[in-house]
């Protein structure tokens, strides 16, 4: 008895040959980086810190990332001379900033300047920042 479907008849399947599908190229593809991509800066501030900044976050309606990096952009574009603080980053818990690539590369230049690293540089910027903020220091005194 022979089967309806042609497709599992005697002749059919002797004259099929299998062969071999070749793979094609797997190679990782280079995806091209946004213009406007942002980078994140891990920033370590102290118990108190991280609570003024979610006071004044609160107080603009902005979330603690998005304060801290208009907060930390404003004061890089200002040029003014940024008095050394102390940096003690085992202890404490950190914000998240996001820059665009042009206050990136501000604080990357500040970071050199003070030969420090990036993280340090952001948070000596951003502690005379929250302490301008919070009515702790008069701009004019730096």
């Amino acid at each position: 008895m022979e089967s309806l479907n042609p497709m599992f008849s005697k002749n059919n399947l002797q004259n099929t040959k299998i062969t071999k599908v070749p793979k094609p190229n797997n190679e990782p593809v280079q995806r091209k980086k946004r213009s406007d991509a942002k980078h994140d800066v891990k920033i370590a501030l102290s118990t108190e810190q991280r609570q003024i900044t979610k006071m004044l976050a609160k107080r603009h309606h902005l979330s603690p990332t998005t304060y801290c990096s208009q907060l930390l952009g404003l004061f890089l574009i200002k040029n003014t001379d940024f008095q050394p603080v102390e940096y003690s980053p085992t202890d404490k818990r950190s914000v998240h900033a996001n820059l665009s690539a042009a206050e990136y590369k501000l604080l990357f230049d500040y970071s050199v300047k003070w030969d420090c690293s990036i993280r340090q540089a952001a948070h000596r910027i951003l502690t005379i920042a929250i302490k301008v903020e919070s009515g702790g220091i008069n701009i004019e005194e730096l």
